[in-house]
């Protein structure tokens, strides 16, 4: 639904982080790595409260339920992390001072 998407989409601020981190090297102070966890945690419980309740063994609405769930899930962390990276691969790109590149290739 549009509630777990609008809170699976702040993910984007951890994916940025991660990928700034690792792509630019930078450090992160422990009070904003507990950030992130409190934030990742936050997301992970906010999640499991909107997965589809487990029926009987043998209902297929559930099954297709859960499988929707799923693919929607898997769409917004898609969308997360290609964010993330998207964001921070630009970043690295103005700020090249090796290679350098026209308004156009950027």
């Amino acid at each position: 639904d549009a509630a777990t998407f609008a809170i699976l989409a702040q993910m984007k601020v951890f994916t940025t982080a991660i990928f700034s981190v690792v792509l630019l090297q930078r450090k992160l102070h422990l009070r904003k790595w507990r950030a992130l966890l409190t934030l990742t945690l936050g997301v992970v419980l906010i999640s499991h409260e909107a997965m589809p309740k487990s029926a009987a063994a043998g209902d297929s609405r559930a099954k297709l339920a859960f499988a929707e769930f799923l693919l929607g899930i898997a769409a917004s962390v898609g969308d997360v992390v290609l964010s993330g990276f998207v964001s921070i691969y630009f970043e690295k790109v103005l700020k090249s001072k090796t290679e350098t590149y026209s308004v156009w290739d950027r």
